[in-house]
Order: C-alpha cells, then sequence, then structure tokens
C-alpha cells in the first residue's frame, strides 16, 4: 500500500510541496493529510477519494457519474 502523499503527487493531483506543507500542519495540529489538503485547496474531494481507494487497493465508484438504480436505494 502506497502511502497517500505518494499517489496523490504521483497523479499530479497535489506538488511535493503542497504534500510537505500539509504534512507539516499535520505534524503539529493533527487531522487527516486528505483533509488538510482538500481544506488548504490542493485538490479536491474526488480526486481525494480516487487516491484513498488506490491507497488501500479498492475500485472507485462515481455516484455522480453512475448514479446507483432507484430501486437500489428504496428502503
Amino acid at each position: 500500500m502506497a502511502p497517500l502523499g505518494e499517489i496523490l503527487q504521483s497523479r499530479g493531483h497535489a506538488s511535493g510541496e503542497q504534500i510537505s506543507q500539509a504534512l507539516g500542519l499535520q505534524k503539529r495540529s493533527g487531522g487527516r493529510l486528505g483533509d488538510i489538503l482538500v481544506a488548504n485547496g490542493a485538490l479536491g474531494y474526488h480526486a481525494l477519494y480516487q487516491a484513498l481507494a488506490l491507497c488501500h487497493n479498492l475500485p472507485f465508484a462515481n455516484l455522480l457519474k453512475d448514479p446507483p438504480q432507484a430501486h437500489l436505494l428504496a428502503s
């Protein structure tokens, strides 16, 4: 499993400098790296979710592009 920062940098979603700054902030005040990068405007949630899926070797499903069928959501 590759670290999140490496995945984001290799896919061009965040620069090494942005990741280093976010890691420094994370060390000082806590929080999750992805949330810090999104809050600082380095990347959007879509890119973060794709990277997290890769980080954990899981498939990524874009529910905005391919929403589930309505009958599957009915209770």
